[in-house]
């Protein structure tokens, strides 16, 4: 294994890298309308097909992961996601292709989000684990803050047509990435003994409660995928909720970077997504960029230390051997969030509007924190 450091950069660099292809689809909505699309009615579909291929592949990536290693399955995940990308960019005018693109997509996501889990819990001691997983997470918030601005300025300049080249751009750089990673596995992920049936882990409680907080916790996260929708119906800018939440969850990460180790992570994941509900119905009500710009202060404060502190739950409730298939039901329930959500969402908008829709979305979230406190102190899955 190479140096600390530069494993760390390595995989900041990937996650970056890897985080950037999604930008573009954030900005779908907005895309449809510059290009003229007949296919507006079908958005929910497309962007939601993506998390419903990758929620379906779950359990097969931590499968592949136990058989042929994460550099592996990594690599393989990003050669799917870079032939995904590179089809929507080709297709864009029709209906199948894009759905088809997404759907290699998100298989490609099942992939890499199982692979590159395991290997960082795997090579980290649990003591760092919190805030090594924060300074990767970066790599999350990085493109928010350029990638999507300067894509939504290609669209706003109407150079539709560059906008599709940069995700396949940025997938072959994962993939790069992804293949340059140090071959094998660190020295603890060998320990993994695969067999365990899924169904036998669903059994502990441990891990059905913290797969319901994975479940609450993404359902917010996704309805960031419709925030573009927001804006649109509002003539407001999309950037300014992103950039504001990617500011704020850039600072969180690096300066509490011990936060997440020092105090019980069961008790931030709840506040995190309460913190983050709340930015959603916040954003609702904006009529202008200052409201607009808070609202996604406080969701990017609520995502800084609640998605790290969250991921590290798997190595705080599961054992070395349990941890490939614990991560790849963890990342089924949320990329069956981000399936379900963009497609409930449009719908609750046909009746409700976009604001509505979000809102409501976002109050039903804070009302569920009361009971999921209860049950996860009761589990004490974090320590």
């Amino acid at each position: 294994m190479p140096a600390p450091w530069r494993l760390l950069l390595h995989l900041f660099c990937l996650t970056t890298a890897g985080a950037s292809v999604e930008m573009a689809f954030y900005l779908f909505a907005p895309y449809l309308r510059a290009t003229g699309s007949p296919h507006m009615e079908a958005l929910g579909w497309i962007l939601g097909i993506c998390y419903g291929f990758s929620a379906c592949l779950r359990p097969l990536a931590g499968q592949l992961v136990e058989r042929v290693g994460s550099r592996r399955t990594l690599c393989l995940g990003y050669g799917l996601v870079l032939g995904g990308a590179a089809t929507v960019a080709l297709g864009a005018r029709f209906l199948p292709a894009l759905l088809a693109g997404r759907a290699l997509l998100g298989m490609g996501y099942s992939l890499t989000i199982v692979s590159s889990t395991t290997y960082q819990i795997a090579a980290v001691p649990p003591e760092a684990l919190g805030r090594t997983l924060s300074l990767t997470a970066v790599g999350y918030t990085v493109p928010t803050l350029l990638v999507l601005p300067a894509l939504e300025g290609l669209l706003r300049g109407g150079h539709t047509g560059l906008f599709l080249l940069f995700p396949p751009l940025f997938a072959g750089g994962a993939l790069f990435l992804a293949w340059r990673l140090p071959p094998g596995e660190p020295p603890r992920a060998r320990d993994a003994a695969p067999g365990t049936p899924f169904r036998d882990i669903l059994k502990v409680p441990a891990f059905r409660t913290l797969f319901l907080a994975v479940v609450v916790f993404a359902l917010t996260d996704a309805a960031t995928m419709q925030i573009s929708a927001l804006a649109l119906s509002k003539d407001l800018v999309a950037s300014w909720f992103f950039l504001s939440q990617s500011l704020v969850a850039l600072g969180t990460r690096l300066l509490a970077l011990g936060f997440i180790d020092r105090f019980p992570r069961r008790r931030l994941v709840v506040l995190a997504t309460g913190l983050s509900a709340g930015g959603l119905v916040l954003g609702t009500f904006a009529e202008g960029p200052r409201l607009f710009l808070a609202a996604g202060a406080v969701f990017g404060l609520g995502m800084g230390f609640g998605f790290p502190a969250l991921m590290a739950l798997i190595g705080d409730v599961a054992e070395p051997k349990l941890r490939p298939r614990v991560s790849a039901l963890f990342w089924l329930f949320y990329s069956a969030c981000f399936f379900v959500a963009p497609i409930l969402i449009a719908r609750g908008a046909s009746l409700l509007d976009y604001d509505g829709a979000l809102r409501l979305l976002g109050v039903l979230l804070c009302g569920s924190l009361l009971p999921l406190h209860r049950l996860l102190k009761r589990g004490d899955p974090a320590p």
